[in-house]
């Protein structure tokens, strides 16, 4: 296990959806992270085609993004890019600017679950 606190720059490009609890995983890099480190991010929005093949758990707004980042940091760049035929992914450059409780990131992921709008077994967060 990392220690906290202990890592300058973390990579989770594409990562975070094929994590079953992805408020977890999310929980973990902050944990790990240093402050002023740096969080390169990509992630699918809603729009992205599901892949069963990997272990394809979630999908996440901009929004959704960028508010719950915003809680512990400060996001320098953002893109949105347009790929496929509706997808969309979203890229983030961040620094993380405080520590925070998982228990905060775990109510964020919990008040934006929209079980409606995806195919069953893919959760949305918005």
């Amino acid at each position: 296990s990392l220690e906290n606190n202990s890592i300058d720059i973390v990579f989770a490009l594409e990562l975070l959806e094929h994590v079953r609890k992805p408020q977890n995983g999310l929980s973990e890099i902050v944990r790990v992270l240093k402050r002023n480190g740096i969080l390169f991010f990509s992630a699918p929005s809603s729009y992205y085609p599901y892949h069963a093949f990997a272990h394809d758990y979630s999908r996440f707004t901009s929004t959704f993004l960028i508010r719950t980042f915003s809680i512990f940091g400060e996001i320098l760049k953002l893109h949105i890019q347009r790929i496929h035929l509706n997808g969309i992914r979203t890229i983030l450059l961040f620094k993380k600017v405080t520590d925070v409780p998982k228990k905060l990131i775990i109510k964020e992921f919990k008040s934006s679950l929209n079980e409606s709008k995806l195919p069953e077994g893919l959760n949305l967060y918005e």
